[in-house]
């Protein structure tokens, strides 16, 4: 029997071995028990609750733990602190709640998103821009890193905006509010910090962009300037090249887009500060895979593309990707009526941007419904290039229908072409609704005159005159131009006939 136990023991002491709850060395003396309840204590004071109950019970196995122990008296420790930890970490907010603290204040960027206090936010601002609420950021945790000490972007120039409070290569430039020597009027200086909020580049700056490739573009002069001289720096804030510029954007494939003074149009320059395609170009693009696209005053609507030499890749084309979205709402009205391939081109142009700003789907309301009806109108009619296809247009003019009654005339109209009388009356019964509730008479009497003529002419249901009469007479009474008068008379007609 004996002999039985001391095997299992000796199992028990190989398996604390093997799970790294005691050491070899250790295991077959007479310190098992004590050297492993120290661990086990140890293990406890770093607060590692749950590995320090696995090594008290191993302490209980020990070849020389003492019938009298305290074990029992720990791993209960073990059990409370666990229970408490728990408790802890129930209690904390989740991301949506901390969020709720928060007014964002633009877009993620590189895991951090710029934020407000809705706390510091006030119905009226006596000391305008200074009581309005600072810039902080949080993390994709929710939780505030850096804290909220930045001036808002909207009491800085506008051509801050969309380089403002922005993490591009772990830097961002930010701006805070100084006072003069004396202490008599405030100003604004930028300077950049990296992700920790810490400044990496003093606050000496008037202006500042992103850095993209290493560089970014800044001013030491007055904004408000009609010519700001903007430079480039590194990210140890030295000057590259010489040349000053009049506007910048940023870096893309080693190429950025200047203009060098308030007269002159775009051109672009390298890494180096060099100018090396001439600015001579009323609009440009970004270099990608080798090319950006250009275009100039006599070429409306219409963009070429150009290597990094500056030769013309191909002729002027008309491109609306590289419309503006007022560009291109101006684009879809003026080709409307006088180029259909360009005006439907447009309008797909335009669904594709909805679509990628809202994950895929074109989110409509009583603006959007235009242009969705439009594109309908577009495949009904084989149209600039569209495939000629009722069942595209009328999956158009159903996302459009709540919002533009004109989309409902339609589905109606063409339901009943096809015969499907039953979808055209219910589309008819909600345009009638629609523009009754909206107060509008635009389609009502076209709606009331071709149901009277389904129910006059038995189109999906039983013929009933009394019915076609009631719809004729309502068209009159919106002010249907139509001829009301001779429906109305023949259905009488009809009537009479069967009364006889």
């Amino acid at each position: 029997m004996k002999t039985i136990q001391l095997k299992i023991k000796m199992f028990q002491v190989l398996f604390f071995v093997a799970m790294g709850l005691i050491s070899p060395k250790e295991s077959f003396g007479q310190t098992c028990y004590s050297d492993t309840r120290k661990e086990a204590i140890n293990t406890f004071s770093r607060k590692d609750f749950k590995r320090a109950k696995q090594v008290f019970n191993a302490a209980k196995s020990c070849p020389d733990t003492p019938n009298s122990n305290d074990l029992n008296y720990w791993i209960k420790k073990c059990n409370n602190a666990m229970g408490s930890n728990t408790s802890v970490k129930a209690k904390e907010l989740s991301f949506a709640q901390k969020m709720a603290q928060y007014e964002s204040e633009g877009d993620w960027n590189e895991g951090l998103m710029p934020v407000t206090k809705k706390s510091d936010w006030k119905d009226e601002s006596s000391n305008f821009p200074f009581d309005y609420p600072k810039i902080g950021f949080v993390n994709e945790r929710g939780d505030l890193v850096i804290a909220c000490q930045y001036v808002h972007q909207y009491s800085l120039p506008i051509s801050f905006f969309s380089h403002m409070n922005r993490f591009h290569e772990g830097m961002a430039a930010v701006a805070k509010f100084f006072t003069d020597a004396n202490g008599e009027y405030y100003y604004y200086s930028v300077g950049y910090i990296d992700k920790n909020g810490r400044t990496v580049l003093p606050f000496n700056y008037s202006f500042a962009t992103i850095f993209s490739e290493g560089v970014a573009a800044v001013s030491e002069g007055d904004i408000y300037d009609d010519s700001p001289a903007i430079f480039f720096v590194d990210k140890k804030g030295n000057r590259i090249g010489d040349k000053s510029f009049h506007l910048v954007q940023h870096f893309q494939e080693g190429m950025c887009p200047v203009m060098k003074d308030s007269t002159s149009g775009w051109g672009f320059a390298d890494k180096s500060g060099e100018i090396v395609i001439p600015c001579v170009y009323e609009k440009v693009g970004y270099f990608e895979n080798g090319v950006a696209w250009v275009s100039d005053k006599s070429h409306h609507h219409e963009y070429a593309l150009i290597d990094k030499a500056g030769s013309l890749v191909g002729n002027y084309q008309f491109r609306p990707e590289c419309l503006e979205w007022n560009e291109l709402k101006e684009c879809i009205s003026e080709y409307r009526d006088n180029n259909n391939e360009r005006y439907f081109v447009a309008l797909k142009e335009y669904e594709k941007r909805q679509k990628q700003m809202n994950d895929g789907e074109w989110k409509i309301d009583k603006y959007e419904a235009v242009y969705a009806c439009e594109l309908g109108e577009c495949y009904q009619e084989g149209k600039g290039g569209a495939v000629k296809d009722i069942n595209i247009a009328i999956g158009y003019w159903k996302m459009a229908a709540e919002y533009h009654p004109h989309s409902y005339f339609l589905l109606a109209f063409n339901y009943a072409k096809m015969e499907d009388y039953q979808q055209s009356r219910d589309c008819y019964f909600k345009l009638i609704d629609q523009q009754t509730k909206s107060n509008k008479k635009d389609y009502l009497a076209t709606a009331y005159f071709n149901l009277g003529l389904q129910y006059y002419n038995g189109q999906g249901v039983t013929v009933d005159y009394k019915m076609a009469m009631d719809y004729f007479q309502k068209s009159k009474e919106a002010g249907g131009k139509s001829d009301c008068d001779g429906m109305i008379k023949k259905c009488i007609e009809k009537i009479e006939r069967r009364n006889q």
